[in-house]
């Protein structure tokens, strides 16, 4: 049973709230304003916090500034009927939890809830899971690792706010992979998803692309555009596009409402290795709202073996036997340093299984750059508990990763 704070200057909903989780076991104080909230969270300790935006005279994000002051690990959830990109981004940076529209569905409330408390358990306990299920449970993304745990965790909260959101991180990385799962798991998922390269793509067929022309239809209406190394879009259509984006954030749609000719949700990506926009680079500063960095492959070893499991279903499909990778290809595998990241691990699995040795990926299916980089001499020993985990991973991603739930208004 955990204690949640629930705040809302709507008795109705309160008392309704109230109901379906004391029904569901847990142990829980109400509040009707922000005020009365921060003098029960300074009496007492809580689990977690569930509170409207809209409250007079203290909100629910000045609420959740003063919790943070306090608390900085409670978990909290904002509901509103209200929503705003504005609100939006604020909650995100003060580390909310997750952001629900009204009205709520119970089934969807619930499980926002538990989630939530299964994160606090966690934090209390100085440590994350290594449960792929918990960490990311979005198709297509593996997330063994903290660093992409944290990745997830943050998509989670972005996917549903619907504003623009900048991916960073080195060439092959996976940022094309992190923005299709933002399209496929957001609102807007059954429209289209169009990528167009900055870089590669004619000024005036990237201009035509995202904004049509007399012959042309714009790419992407409704859906998703991913503009892939937006600092090198040209300064015209910059500014053009900074100004689409200013107007779709200034008027907020409701349910009834129009959309607007140009309406599309836009992801970009900037490569590290890059020099970024000036810092009077409008577009830039508006894109960057929300900032996600992908960290390279080196950085998340936790995510090498998971990755490479992951692949080989991928490639020889769920009713196939999956190959068993041997004590020195892991070793080897996680030594490596992936210079070209998941990209280049991707290319490696396809290599090992065209050179397997009885049915088994060895040190010598591995491509020669990886086995020159990596002696076997000074590749590291096997650790039988970390073989074991492994195992448990390969025995978890035999099943198909948990799809989101998509919260509906």
């Amino acid at each position: 049973m955990a204690r949640i704070l629930l705040v809302d200057d709507e008795v109705l909903i309160l008392n309704v709230l109230k109901t379906v989780l004391t029904s569901d076991g847990h142990e829980v104080v109400s509040s009707q304003d922000g005020e009365q909230a921060i003098r029960e969270i300074q009496a007492k300790t809580f689990d977690l916090v569930i509170s409207d935006i809209r409250m007079i005279p203290i909100d629910g994000i000045e609420l959740l500034r003063r919790i943070r002051a306090v608390t900085p690990s409670l978990p909290v959830i904002l509901m509103t009927g209200y929503g705003t990109v504005k609100s939006a981004i604020e909650a995100l940076h003060l580390d909310v939890f997750d952001y629900i529209p009204k009205p709520i569905r119970v089934q969807d409330f619930l499980h926002v809830v538990n989630q939530a408390l299964k994160y606090g358990q966690t934090i209390a306990g100085g440590e994350i899971a290594l449960d792929v299920s918990a960490a990311c449970p979005f198709e297509g993304l593996v997330a063994a690792s903290k660093s992409m745990s944290e990745v997830c965790s943050v998509l989670r909260r972005v996917i549903p706010i619907d504003v623009p959101v900048l991916l960073s991180g080195e060439f092959g990385s996976g940022r094309q992979t992190v923005a299709r799962t933002i399209h496929s798991c957001s609102p807007r998922k059954d429209a289209k998803f169009i990528a167009l390269s900055c870089g590669e793509l004619p000024p005036p067929l990237l201009e035509a692309a995202l904004f049509g022309d007399g012959s042309m239809p714009q790419s992407g209406a409704g859906g998703t555009v991913l503009l892939k190394d937006i600092n090198m879009m040209p300064a015209e259509i910059q500014e053009k596009l900074e100004s689409v984006i200013a107007r779709q954030g200034a008027s907020p749609k409701g349910k009834n409402e129009k959309q607007p000719a140009l309406d599309s949700r836009y992801i970009a990506t900037i490569t590290e290795t890059l020099s970024r926009p000036a810092a009077g680079d409008h577009l830039f500063r508006r894109i960057k709202a929300v900032e996600i960095r992908i960290p390279p492959l080196r950085e998340r070893p936790d995510d090498i073996l998971p990755l490479a499991i992951f692949m080989l279903k991928k490639r020889l499909g769920n009713d196939a036997p999956i190959p068993q990778i041997a004590p020195d290809a892991q070793a080897t595998l996680r030594a490596y340093t992936w210079p070209g990241n998941v990209s280049e691990l991707e290319k490696t699995i396809e290599h090992a299984i065209a050179n397997l040795d009885n049915g088994r990926i060895v040190r010598k299916s591995l491509p020669q750059r990886l086995q020159t980089a990596v002696p076997a001499t000074s590749a590291p020993a096997r650790d039988d508990r970390a073989f074991e985990k492994n195992k448990t991973l390969k025995e978890f991603l035999s099943k198909p990763l948990m799809n989101l739930k998509q919260k509906q208004g």
